[in-house]
């Protein structure tokens, strides 16, 4: 088993403080019943994308890659979740905590810059593969 670094507590902590994000602006669209839909469909969809899509091999996380793709679209899938947190951060609770939150997931990724140049050169394996 790996050793779990500060930075990867950092990571999860960011994974979840997003997800909360997301449902803090899925919130605050409505101000009827489908408030609660949105606080809690957003976070849903954005959790499931997370987990479902991975590169295969990635030592960042554990089990295998329910759907397998490249390091690249990881990436992609990546800024997106944390792109769209720091802007429902924004809508939601203001630019203070926006940044600060943009400012921790840059740091983060700094300390796990080989994990994106690793992620960056993983090309999606082709075909079926036996372990």
């Amino acid at each position: 088993m790996e050793r779990i670094t500060g930075a990867l507590w950092l990571r999860g902590f960011l994974e979840l403080a997003g997800l909360l994000l997301g449902g803090i602006w899925g919130y605050r669209l409505d101000t009827g019943g489908m408030r609660f839909f949105f606080a809690l469909g957003i976070p849903l969809v954005m959790a499931i994308a997370w987990g479902v899509f991975n590169v295969p091999d990635d030592p960042s996380r554990g089990g295998p890659s329910p759907v397998p793709i490249g390091g690249r679209l990881r990436l992609l899938l990546e800024a997106g979740v944390f792109g769209f947190s720091v802007f429902a951060a924004w809508s939601a609770l203001g630019m203070w905590p926006a940044l600060v939150f943009l400012a921790l997931v840059l740091f983060n990724n700094f300390q796990l810059r080989r994990r994106l140049v690793w992620l960056w050169t993983k090309k999606k394996k082709r075909g079926l593969e036996s372990e």
